[in-house]
């Protein structure tokens, strides 16, 4: 079953003060805390999700109980994120993996609180293979014969033709609105933007930021 554990919040501009992606702590109360030590020991483990955007479908995240509590509850989430700034994946790591030390003694009770770090991952275009285009020398001494075209023309006297054409034919000079327009509409653009009301520059910096909610369930092997 799946119950609301901490929210995440997403700064998606920087005019937003803080981290880009900041998780609320997790306190666990005695019940959750057995809960946890329980499935640890039975090798289970548990998962968190969230949805890529308020209408958006799910992403889910796991890992093994026990490595939470060999980590001292401190985990790292690692969060994928599109060119609209939808989380498209999640990893949850802690910080360690290793629960063949784990003494499950010393989580019968106390106080805990799972503290977790986001952080945010840009997707990988991968390798993209280097093309390169390589003219083998001809052996010396060698000429390299002209191309004829079907009307009997070569290559070379086809680029002669069209570079005496192009130097014929009359160019058209440009206006100077035509060569500066875009010194002009940059200013204007600046002065459009920086006169809006201070009301709607705080609207903008409230609506930078997204807060996801985070479901969390366990689940026995």
């Amino acid at each position: 079953m799946w119950t609301p554990c901490c929210t995440l919040e997403h700064r998606k501009t920087k005019q937003v003060p803080g981290p880009e992606m900041q998780v609320s702590k997790r306190p666990l109360s005695e019940v959750q805390l057995q809960q946890l030590v329980a499935l640890a020991e039975s090798d289970g483990i548990y998962q968190v999700r969230l949805r890529s955007s308020p209408e958006g479908p799910y992403v889910v995240a796991f890992a093994p109980a026990c490595s939470l509590l060999a980590s001292n509850l401190r985990e790292e989430w690692h969060l994928t994120v599109d060119q609209f700034d939808n989380v498209i994946a999640m990893d949850a790591a802690p910080v360690k993996t290793d629960c063949s030390k784990l003494d499950f003694s010393k989580w019968r009770g106390g106080e805990h609180t799972i503290d977790t770090t986001a952080k945010l991952v840009h997707p990988w275009r991968g390798i993209r293979p280097e093309v390169r285009q390589t003219n083998k020398p001809l052996p010396r001494g060698t000429k390299k014969a002209p191309v004829q075209n079907a009307d009997g023309s070569t290559a070379s006297q086809q680029q002669q033709q069209q570079q005496q054409y192009e130097d014929e034919e009359p160019k058209e000079e440009q206006s100077w609105l035509r060569k500066y327009w875009l010194y002009i509409v940059i200013p204007i653009i600046y002065l459009l933007l920086s006169s809006l009301p201070q009301e709607e520059g705080a609207e903008a910096g409230k609506g930078g930021i997204a807060i996801h909610p985070v479901l969390c369930r366990m689940m026995r092997s």
